[in-house]
């Protein structure tokens, strides 16, 4: 979060306190003066949600808080508030009015899920694992309800379970909507997240020797993570920077492995150091590999030009990278030599 961010967030937060205390103690002491219309009350419901919709979260907490005022068991409006105040890490508070709320509606799927979050974040997985459940028994195919199990599960380390949990939340989100207030569809969160499993998965296997179940492990979430970046390209979303970097990643951590237990300048490498660049094409160090890649398997004219053109590209993306600018002058001099040492050299 850039400092900028950081001071809004702060006076958004401090603003927030001020006015959702000045309505506690409107609330407390003062109920009798609140006179509830329910005309008014219809009205100022339209200009929270509106405020909340555009997320304007100190606005919106404010008029809630007033709609509880007049009516205790506003219990809509009860989970909105609880909402703001868990964005800002107020659990307790939160807590406090969804449980209300629960109380006099138990099938209540937007305060289950909520406060499933707030137990979540404060270390109550087992409570929260019950709460999403509870929520899946009434909507079976809740992405949200999928998605946020899984990331529980994935947090105690149960990773069957979370992976199940994933498969479930991508299968039942296939329009991939993006809710409010995130910044990717569940179905993708899921995928990026089962990826991030199927990768610690494959350390744990790589630490006990087991090569072959990590590296399986290894392209299982390389082939999730490729899926999630192609679909959030697809949907034109900006949060894509996290996902091509996982991506990158996982791709490096194959490229690892192979350059263990093989040829460091196999066809398998070269293919993970080419799709790096295509994810991320200001990679220096992948475009320098995989020039390097191609100049040492290089038995053709045209093959070494495929390697100085990767080279180019690298010293394009720095060019202060001392590896890339030797690299590219080594290779172009290659290419300038006659023929028939041009031959000898690429035997």
């Amino acid at each position: 979060m850039s400092n900028g961010r950081r001071a809004a967030f702060a006076v958004e937060a401090g603003l927030l306190a001020l006015l959702i205390g000045s309505l506690s103690g409107r609330i407390a002491f003062d109920r009798g003066a609140w006179l509830w219309q329910p005309a008014e009350l219809s009205a100022d419901i339209a200009v929270a949600d509106a405020a909340f919709d555009a997320k304007d979260l100190a606005k919106a907490s404010v008029l809630y808080a007033e709609s509880i005022a007049r009516n205790p068991e506003d219990s809509r409006s009860q989970v909105r508030l609880a909402f703001t105040l868990h964005r800002n890490s107020w659990n307790e508070s939160a807590l406090h009015l969804l449980n209300q709320a629960l109380g006099r509606d138990p099938a209540m799927i937007d305060a289950l899920l909520l406060r499933a979050r707030v137990l979540r974040d404060d270390g109550e997985s087992d409570a929260a694992v019950a709460d999403y459940q509870r929520a899946l028994s009434m909507q079976p195919d809740n992405a949200e309800a999928l998605y946020y199990l899984g990331t529980t599960y994935q947090a105690s380390r149960e990773m069957t379970l979370a992976a199940e949990s994933y498969l479930a939340a991508i299968a039942a989100d296939p329009e991939l909507t993006r809710p409010p207030f995130e910044d990717l569809p569940f179905g993708i969160q899921a995928r990026v997240q089962l990826g991030r499993a199927y990768r610690q998965l494959a350390t744990a296997q790589l630490a006990a020797g087991n090569r072959e179940d990590g590296a399986e492990l290894v392209e299982l979430a390389i082939e999730e993570l490729r899926e999630a970046v192609r679909e959030i390209r697809r949907a034109e979303l900006a949060a894509s920077a996290e996902t091509e970097a996982e991506l990158v990643s996982a791709l490096r951590q194959q490229i690892g492995l192979l350059r263990r237990t093989g040829d460091p300048n196999s066809g398998a490498v070269l293919a993970a150091l080419e799709e790096i660049v295509k994810v991320d094409p200001t990679d220096t160090g992948a475009w320098v590999d995989a020039g390097m890649v191609r100049y040492r398997n290089a038995r053709t004219r045209a093959e070494l030009e495929l390697a100085v053109r990767a080279f180019q590209r690298a010293v394009e993306t720095d060019p202060l990278d001392l590896d890339a600018q030797t690299a590219l002058k080594e290779a172009r001099d290659t290419l300038a030599l006659p023929e028939e040492q041009l031959i000898e050299a690429l035997r």
